[in-house]
């Protein structure tokens, strides 16, 4: 989550609407239970060969152990990956076309 905040100021800091958006984040992320590390760092070990950026590594297997469907992520380094364990990886932008397509 941290990093998530921190990316997000990193590259929109500038943007009008960023102090809104980072409040509905951290208010949004309260609504939802975090991943406790205990749960995912078994997992890690297993990516260390396809993952190229180590720091992705718990995200991913954050991501494997809570069963989700997709990760939504700029990260090159994940994106590359393109779906792991069923999970498929996919581009912020895509996600954000796809919701636009279907309003």
């Amino acid at each position: 989550m941290d990093e998530v905040l921190r990316v997000l100021e990193d590259r929109f800091g500038d943007h009008p609407a960023i102090s809104e958006a980072l409040e509905w984040l951290q208010r949004l992320s309260q609504a939802f239970e975090l991943v406790p590390r205990r749960a995912y760092e078994a997992r890690e070990a297993a990516l260390e060969s396809r993952v190229r950026d180590r720091k992705d590594i718990p995200v991913l297997a954050g991501a494997l152990a809570a069963g989700v469907d997709s990760l939504v992520s700029g990260d090159k380094d994940l994106l590359v990956l393109r779906i792991v364990e069923g999970i498929t990886i996919r581009r912020t932008r895509d996600i954000l076309a796809a919701l636009e397509r279907n309003r």
